[in-house]
C-alpha cells in the first residue's frame, strides 16, 4: 500500500471516529431504550422515572468536611512518650512525604496514632 492511500485511509478512520464522538450517545438516552424495549417485551407500560424515597440528600462538600485544628507539642512533651513508640510515627507524618500524602494516609496516620495513644494512656507511662 502506498504511504498516500494509507494516509487517505488512517484520516478517513479518525475523521468518522471523531464525528461519532461528537454524537448525543448519553446513558439516559441508552437507559430509556433500554426500559422501553423492556416494556414492548412485557406487554408493560414502561417505568417511571422517580426520586428513590429511601435516600435523603446528600450534603454539600463544605457540610461534610470538618476542620481539624493541627496539634503541636514541645520536644520534651514527645520525648516523654517514647515509650509509647509514637515518634517515629510523627516523624513519618512530618517528612516530606507524609506532609504531601493523601487524605487516606493521613486517616491511617491519625488511626494508628489514636490506637497507640490509647494504648499508653491505659499504661504507667503517663504517670512519669
Amino acid at each position: 500500500m502506498l504511504p498516500k492511500q494509507r494516509y487517505g485511509k488512517w484520516l478517513a478512520a479518525s475523521a468518522s471516529l471523531f464525528l461519532m464522538a461528537c454524537g448525543d450517545h448519553s446513558a439516559d438516552q441508552a437507559w430509556s431504550s433500554y426500559h422501553q424495549q423492556l416494556a414492548d417485551a412485557l406487554n408493560a407500560p414502561p417505568p417511571e422515572r422517580m426520586e428513590p424515597r429511601n435516600i435523603g440528600a446528600f450534603p454539600e462538600r463544605q457540610q461534610r468536611l470538618i476542620e481539624l485544628p493541627e496539634t503541636r507539642d514541645g520536644m520534651l512533651n514527645i520525648y516523654a512518650l517514647r515509650e509509647c513508640q509514637i515518634t517515629s510515627l510523627i516523624a513519618a507524618r512530618n517528612n516530606q512525604l507524609g506532609r504531601v500524602a493523601p487524605p487516606s494516609q493521613h486517616w491511617l496516620y491519625e488511626r494508628t496514632l489514636w490506637q497507640r495513644l490509647d494504648a499508653c494512656w491505659n499504661s504507667d507511662v503517663p504517670d512519669s
